[in-house]
């Protein structure tokens, strides 16, 4: 391998004339020379030819910062004929690994027996003809005759081919068979494709810079990487364009100086793009975080930066702060612990609470298992506690975390930012939930410690809480001083038996309708008790139907509900309504928290519901108006 070296400026500005888009006849000439040079097989240069011919690329651009939205581009270039190679690289190493011939025997098994869900039984028979299948398998056999030319660690391989995602092909033999596809010839595919003119002097150095760090550790990886600075350049100016216009916005809505954003456009390097977290720094009310400069003792470290953000809230003169890790009883996993971190203290005699999840942790350590991390392990709610205050106070600004994604990973684990901002101001950032930078708030004063305990005290006059015992209504008001108020789901979806929230896509496959129907009789404060409830969900996982019935008021209830397979048929809770209505129960069931394909769901009476929905109209969504 060459060594690199230091890229002159002029090397990259020369980049753009051979950055422009490729005529058909220049591209079919690059399949030709990946043919001649053994990357493509024949079959592989046709089929390039052939996708050439008829226009069929296309590719996404770099999110637009302001809207978050991608423009898609369908010119013909050679970042184009690179997502090809990776794709098809992709596409034969599913093949010669037998990936391609394993999903092909579970789609076989699933078209004969006309299901989906196959069982451990069926998967056992998969497995048996697999192993038959690859005895003499033409796939290993091309990978097996071509002799490694590389010397990556076997752990960075072992990791690799395991974590391995990307687009590919489902057709194979595109690729040439004396090129591997599992990593043996890295090195010679990325000269190769630089000695036919396909990639420039500077992405050659940015892809072998990679290898050398034993980052592209298959083809697939190398041509997609190589395809991945070749957009980088060829969209370099556009994206440049817009990311000066949209720190010109930012400077629009207050949240950038004059001086601040000529500083921060002086400061861009050559063939420099900047990430919004690298935008926050040089912003009014913020500050950065390193947590090397805090102690990993969650009491501690916390504590020290809620010090440090005195300096961006206003008056933040707090006392008594306690920070604490609390594991909570985790019924779902035999070997896992759930912990939730609980953030407390005191300002001016009101004391605000916040839990939010930290962590999971093995209930019995593995022998010879790494220790914990050596930063403080942080979560984008510790804050929020900090916004209840700013609610109290009447204040238009909230307190906002900023992630820094780092090696890849969404979720930063050294640095992150907080930034004081007006809704409007936040809504200037883009952000949006895929965004990953900014995490949405609440502006919505209304639920400020003392209306919530206003709101509290009405429900409990509408006989709301009529059900509930000491010990539960305790729960509730301890959850409502942990929690985030945002609405007034907020605040009901705290005490129990008041909604009834569940997936649709259920993941009890034991009794998914008798629970349900046991949790809606307790909502209904005493309205709705059924009893001798039947539901043959588990024994009927592979029907098309289930039986599901109950008795109410001595009067038989039962429906035969379609089965598809974890999802569940709404007409059960249809059948709740009409046991209802036969017995003229003044309580029915509304509809009051849409989560996607989750909702939630409360039982009022009619004076309760006409209160409700004329004082809180919020409660309810449209489609109970």
């Amino acid at each position: 391998m060459r060594l690199l070296f230091l890229i002159s400026i002029s090397m990259f500005l020369s980049y753009s004339a051979s950055g422009q888009n490729l005529s058909k006849k220049q591209a079919i000439d690059f399949a030709e020379k990946l043919n001649r040079v053994e990357i493509l097989s024949k079959k592989g240069k046709e089929f390039l030819i052939k996708s050439i011919r008829e226009d069929d690329f296309e590719r996404t651009k770099r999110p637009d910062p302001r809207d978050g939205s991608m423009a898609v581009s369908n010119q013909l270039s050679v970042s184009q004929i690179l997502i090809f190679l990776s794709k098809a690289f992709g596409g034969e190493l599913y093949y010669r690994t037998g990936v391609l011939e394993h999903n092909e025997l579970i789609a076989e098994l699933q078209k004969e027996k006309g299901i989906a869900l196959l069982t451990q039984e069926d998967y056992d028979k998969v497995e048996v003809e697999f192993s038959k299948r690859m005895e003499d398998f033409d796939g290993q056999k091309i990978e097996d005759s071509i002799v490694n030319e590389e010397n990556f660690p076997e752990e960075t391989m072992s990791i690799s081919l395991d974590g391995f995602s990307m687009p590919y092909m489902t057709e194979h033999g595109l690729i040439h068979n004396k090129r591997s596809v599992l990593g043996k010839t890295c090195t010679r595919t990325l000269q190769d494709i630089y000695d036919i003119g396909l990639i420039t002097e500077s992405v050659y150095e940015d892809v072998l810079q990679a290898l050398e760090q034993n980052q592209l550790v298959v083809e697939a990886y190398v041509t997609e990487y190589a395809y991945e600075r070749t957009a980088y350049y060829e969209d370099f100016e556009d994206n440049k364009s817009k990311e000066i216009k949209f720190i010109e916005r930012l400077n629009k809505a207050g949240i950038i100086s004059n001086d601040r954003m000529h500083e921060l456009i002086e400061s861009y390097r050559p063939w420099e793009l900047k990430s919004k977290f690298d935008i926050l720094e040089y912003c009014s009310n913020t500050k950065i975080f390193d947590l090397k400069d805090y102690s990993k003792n969650p009491e501690a470290g916390y504590k020290e930066i809620f010090t440090d953000i005195k300096s961006l809230v206003p008056n933040f003169n707090f006392k008594n702060f306690k920070a604490s890790i609390n594991n909570v009883e985790d019924l779902w996993s035999d070997d896992l612990i759930e912990q939730k971190a609980l953030i407390t203290f005191e300002v001016d005699t009101i004391v605000y609470s916040n839990s939010f999840f930290h962590d999971y942790k093995r209930k019995v350590p593995k022998e010879g298992e790494k220790e914990s991390d050596s930063l403080l392990k942080i979560s984008n709610e510790f804050h929020k506690g900090i916004n209840k205050l700013l609610a109290d106070r009447n204040s238009s600004y909230r307190l906002y975390y900023a992630n820094k994604p780092e090696n890849g990973d969404f979720y930063g684990k050294q640095k992150f930012g907080l930034t004081l901002l007006t809704e409007e101001q936040f809504k200037a950032w883009g952000t949006y939930n895929s965004d990953y930078f900014l995490f949405s708030q609440s502006h919505d004063n209304r639920f400020n410690t003392s209306n919530i305990q206003k709101l509290i005290n009405e429900y409990k006059a509408l006989g709301l809480f009529d059900h509930l015992n000491e010990d539960e209504i305790k729960i509730g008001g301890n959850c409502i001083r942990e929690s985030v108020i945002e609405n007034y789901q907020s605040i009901l979806s705290c005490y129990p038996k008041i909604i009834v929230y569940f997936d649709w896509e259920t993941g009890n496959l034991e009794n998914p309708y008798e629970t349900l129907t046991k949790k809606f009789g307790e909502a209904s404060r005493g309205k709705f008790e059924p009893n001798n409830i039947i539901d043959t969900f588990k024994s009927s996982w592979e029907s098309q139907t289930t039986r599901f019935s109950f008795d109410f008021n001595g009067k038989n209830y039962s429906a035969d509900l379609k089965m598809d397979r974890d999802w569940l048929d709404p007409n059960f809770l249809s059948l709740i309504k009409q046991a209802m209505r036969d017995h003229n129960i003044d309580c029915q069931i509304y509809y009051c928290l849409d989560d996607g394909q989750a909702g939630g769901y409360i039982m009022l009476s009619k004076k309760q519901y006409d209160i409700l929905k004329k004082n809180q109209h919020g409660l309810f969504e449209e489609v109970n108006d």
